[in-house]
């Protein structure tokens, strides 16, 4: 859940008020946190109308008209169903707050027979579980190795192992994260521009037994260059082998499609 920016063209504080004056907020906010720019302190949103967002508590800060923000208190929460039971999903069944006290936002989940996966931008959890994944009879644990991933689509299953993408390079996930482009990770640090992460995306292709990474190069505004590693030579004593490919236009999604 990323935060919703307010104009300073559109929104005004007041010392002392309780009020914050809004014409186009939107009901789905109450609830949520507003916190103007500069500011150190956030409120909670209490109510919307069609011109003003009443908050929580008399604002401290100056008067004037100022750039805001207004985002979930709880980003991190997770919502999640019971065990076999998916029209279950919802707040009042199973939640979870995770990524607790990294300073982290939430960007991918990934589920498997073994696990469940939360990914941040450099940390990540797995919620497993024996019979029931209630938030008592389930495990939250802390993947070592401080790796996460850009965003779902840098997320890639191949062959039943996954892999993942982030600022540290590729690596396959796993109770210890394995990074896997050493050989690459140069490249990647001089040419990639990482200001457009949120257009990387990745793919498994299962007949050339390929996993691919589009990104974006320094000096280009779309995916034209792949970072592509052979499966089959993971585990091979000579390491992955690695090559990029090169495409005229952009490349801005990836999916297999059987035919």
């Amino acid at each position: 859940d990323n935060p919703y920016l307010l104009s300073s063209s559109l929104t005004t504080f007041a010392s002392g008020a309780t009020s914050v004056a809004y014409a186009n907020g939107n009901s789905e906010w109450v609830g949520r946190l507003i916190k103007a720019s500069g500011d150190t302190a956030a409120y909670e949103i209490a109510t919307v109308s069609s011109t003003t967002l009443t908050i929580s508590a008399v604002y401290a800060g100056t008067s004037g008209a100022k750039a805001a923000m207004v985002y979930k208190k709880f980003p991190n929460r997770v919502d999640y169903s019971r065990l076999n039971f998916p029209e279950s999903f919802g707040p009042d069944d199973f939640s979870r707050d995770v990524l607790v006290g990294k300073g982290d936002r939430l960007r991918a989940m990934y589920s498997r027979r073994d696990a469940l996966y939360f990914f941040g931008l450099y940390s990540s959890d797995r919620l497993t579980f024996s019979v029931d994944p209630s938030p008592t009879t389930s495990n939250l644990l802390p993947i070592n190795g401080n790796r996460g991933v850009f965003n779902q689509r840098c997320v890639v299953d191949a062959d039943g192992r996954l892999f993942a993408f982030d600022r540290l390079g590729v690596y396959e996930i796993g109770e210890e994260p394995r990074a896997i482009s050493q050989h690459v990770d140069p490249v990647l640090t001089e040419f990639v521009d990482y200001s457009e992460d949120a257009q990387f995306h990745g793919i498994y292709d299962p007949i050339d037994r390929v996993l691919c990474w589009w990104v974006v190069f320094l000096g280009e505004d779309v995916p034209k260059y792949a970072a592509v590693v052979e499966l089959d030579t993971i585990d091979s004593s000579d390491g992955p082998r690695w090559q990029f490919y090169q495409f005229r236009q952009g490349i801005t999604a990836s999916s297999i499609v059987a035919s």
